[in-house]
């Protein structure tokens, strides 16, 4: 039981150094990424807030879609996903977006 213990503190100095060598940069973030509201109040939050708009879509296998979304200097976005039943979560979100390349419906 004791190793237990001793496994659990060297864990909580690990993550205490980790927090002193690399501290988070921070920024104003349009969300948390475990947030999740219905899909319409999240939306009508990024596109207020952060004048962000959805700039592509698509459905992954579980059947959520997800959703990448940016305002129209590039400096932010944020990738959301949506369940069925229309709760969309935040999964991402950042600064300095780069589009490498447009579809030219190829």
């Amino acid at each position: 039981m004791r190793w237990f213990l001793l496994v659990g503190f060297i864990a909580f100095l690990l993550g205490i150094a980790n927090a002193a060598l690399f501290p988070m940069v921070s920024y104003s973030a349009p969300v948390d990424a475990r947030m999740c509201i219905p899909y319409k109040q999240f939306v009508k939050m990024i596109e207020e807030k952060y004048q962000e708009k959805v700039e592509g879509r698509g459905l992954a296998a579980n059947g959520w879609v997800t959703e990448l979304y940016t305002n129209q200097e590039r400096t932010s976005w944020t990738i959301i996903q949506v369940n069925p039943s229309g709760l969309a979560c935040s999964r991402a979100y950042g600064v300095n977006w780069n589009l490498i390349s447009k579809d030219k419906g190829v």
